[in-house]
């Protein structure tokens, strides 16, 4: 069946179904209407908020090896491109799904979190790069969840984080670009501080801005991760000298 305004045939019948269909390349005919459970052509959800990713199984996290321990990092002082805290590589097929950043949340927390003494703030660079950017030392590979837990999908995004080190990166490729910056912390960070950075927020950041600990939001542009592609976070602690600050993280995006 097609017709002048829809050109492609519908091999596959419409069902009701709250996961995604098939996922189809651009140009492709598309992989046939699905319905909710109350006969809504497109699934729908009342409440605005991120839970209709979740809710299809589009949506991921993933956080530090062992909860209420923290992770040590390098000193790192300034931007470099060859040391990094995560490193994210959309594993899909050239045709396949893209990986859309929601947030990235550093936290002095744990059984013995460490702040970066002589540190002046903090701040994050995001890179994308179409070259190879596996990480050659001081990183551990996390496996990310899939948040609806009746949804058994796995995540294309095979992700390093820093391991008792910043992790290190073989050098950019020709095409690499930066995709976002962040102040996340204007002064010292302190013990208790959580630094989070929303990605194409529409709210505004906010939180501490003294020296007191407490939780500081900072915002940045939309950061989308192709397929075959590397996104390299590189947080760092401006003016931090002798000691390698220690603390919990965790990430969450989703996938479509």
């Amino acid at each position: 069946m097609s017709s002048p305004y829809f050109p492609f045939p519908q091999t596959v019948p419409p069902i009701v179904a709250r996961t995604k269909r098939p996922r189809s390349v651009d140009g492709g005919p598309p992989p046939g209407q699905r319905f909710d459970g109350y006969g809504a052509i497109s699934i729908t959800n009342p409440v605005p908020t991120k839970h209709v990713l979740a809710d299809e199984g589009s949506y991921f996290y993933a956080t530090n090896p062992t909860i209420d321990t923290q992770v040590t990092y390098g000193i790192l002082a300034s931007f470099s491109d060859t040391s990094a805290t995560f490193a994210i590589n959309n594993s899909d097929s050239p045709t396949g799904k893209r990986i859309y950043m929601d947030f990235v949340r550093i936290a002095f927390t744990g059984a013995a979190p460490v702040i970066p003494a002589s540190a002046i703030g903090a701040k994050m660079v995001v890179r994308l790069d179409s070259a190879n950017r596996a990480p050659t030392a001081g990183n551990v590979s996390i496996t990310p969840v899939n948040t609806n837990g009746d949804d058994p999908t796995g995540s294309i995004a095979k992700l390093s984080a820093f391991s008792g080190a910043a992790m290190t990166l073989p050098a950019v490729g020709t095409a690499v670009k930066t995709a976002a910056r962040a102040w996340m912390r204007h002064a010292i960070p302190v013990t208790q501080d959580e630094l989070i950075c929303l990605f194409g927020s529409l709210e505004a950041g906010g939180g501490v801005v003294g020296t007191a600990a407490g939780r500081v939001v900072s915002a940045c542009n939309p950061v989308v991760i192709g397929p075959q592609q590397w996104a390299l976070f590189h947080i760092y602690f401006p003016s931090n000298a002798t000691t390698a600050a220690a603390f919990e993280y965790d990430l969450g995006w989703w996938e479509r």
